[in-house]
């Protein structure tokens, strides 16, 4: 973040009073729990894009793929129908158990379709 100021103030010298009122005014918008402020810093360095309205134009972007990322999720969440534990089909199902013996003779080779 220093660095992009410190860039903004060579450039800027005359308006970073205002520049700073915009980032401020960006980042109290934004929710500072997201990642959307670093991101947005991130881009800008990469891109040497170093204006409060670039920032501005940043943090909006990524807000905006976060809200579908999010509402993507959501929809997809929806889709899924959990069984309900209450409902007898279901929690009264038991699983057969068989006689050890059946496993010893299947692993010594004998077939269970043999049976004669």
């Amino acid at each position: 973040a220093t660095l992009f100021l410190k860039e903004i103030y060579q450039r800027k010298q005359r308006y970073m009073r205002d520049q700073l009122q915009k980032i401020q005014e960006v980042m109290n918008k934004a929710n500072p729990h997201s990642g959307v402020i670093g991101q947005a810093l991130a881009y800008c360095l990469t891109y040497q894009l170093y204006s409060a309205v670039a920032f501005s134009d940043a943090v909006q972007h990524f807000m905006q793929q976060a809200k579908e990322q999010q509402a993507h999720q959501q929809e997809h969440q929806s889709e899924i129908k959990p069984i309900m534990l209450g409902h007898q089909s279901y929690s009264q199902v038991k699983a057969e158990i068989r006689d050890p013996q059946v496993y010893i003779r299947i692993l010594e080779g004998e077939s269970l379709c043999q049976k004669a």
